[in-house]
């Protein structure tokens, strides 16, 4: 496929049909079975789907306080601000064929246009253009990349960059007619800083339990025994204790502390 229509660039480039170009048996099992990464850029709704030849994964959630050193005092205050969720990964891109090696690169071509936004014409093409909408994008990658609140969508976010890491080593197809080279496997990788469309964090359910303010399809990693929630309740692996237990043993803890405490002092006198 090396012309792109607008049509198949909002299915994803490549996701309708990959048999008879040379493609790899594994790459059609992905596809299939739907192991596949999705990438969509939210300014145009184009996205691009590759098979899932994941090579890295990493998910790093990086809280942020604000703590502050004060005088005569051993340990700083801190105020806690936010939770930053941060998704790095990479993965490969191989070719068995020319044509799937050329088809490859197209794909590669419009992911690379994704690092750019949208502008809006004031006024005719000679005057200049205005920012319309910034690069943003939606990422699906199976259970580990998806969206707690509508899984018809991705997880939104904004990406660093993406680096493209030709594997020479594996060697080249080459074109003589042109001339051009075109690898047979590729890595690519990325970081997506990821923006929440639910609400994080605990509050009070209706019963009095703590709950997650806002998932349904239990965040992060989709799993059969979710964390209970507003829209959903808990699943059989979690255990939940009451809150008033909890509370009554602490502070029956405590005021034994307290009172083996002052016995002491009163015989030291």
């Amino acid at each position: 496929m090396s012309v792109f229509r607008p049509k198949n660039l909002k299915d994803g480039v490549n996701g309708v049909n990959i048999s008879g170009d040379g493609s790899l048996p594994g790459e059609r099992d992905l596809f299939n079975k739907a192991y596949n990464l999705e990438i969509e850029h939210m300014p145009t709704g184009y996205k691009v789907v590759f098979p899932a030849f994941l090579e890295n994964f990493s998910d790093a959630y990086t809280q942020s306080w604000n703590a502050e050193e004060v005088y005569g005092r051993m340990d700083p205050i801190a105020v806690y601000q936010n939770t930053r969720r941060a998704i790095a990964m990479s993965w490969n891109v191989p070719a068995n064929s020319p044509e799937q090696a050329k088809r490859n690169m197209d794909l590669i071509n419009v992911l690379m246009s994704f690092n750019y936004p949208s502008y809006q014409q004031q006024g005719g093409q000679t005057t200049g253009a205005v920012l319309n909408m910034s690069p943003l994008v939606r990422v699906r990658f199976v259970n580990l990349i998806h969206n707690s609140k509508d899984e018809d969508k991705g997880l939104m976010g904004y990406i660093n960059g993406f680096t493209v890491d030709v594997r020479s080593e594996n060697g080249m197809f080459m074109d003589d007619s042109l001339p051009a080279v075109y690898p047979k496997s590729i890595t690519l990788n990325f970081e997506l800083n990821v923006l929440h469309e639910h609400l994080m964090g605990w509050t009070t359910g209706k019963t009095g339990d703590p709950v997650l303010r806002e998932s349904k399809n239990g965040f992060p990693y989709r799993t059969d025994s979710p964390l209970p929630s507003e829209q959903q309740s808990a699943g059989s692996n979690v255990t939940l204790k009451p809150r008033n237990q909890n509370k009554s043993s602490a502070l029956a803890g405590g005021s034994g502390n307290i009172t083996r405490s002052r016995r002491r002092r009163r015989r030291r006198r």
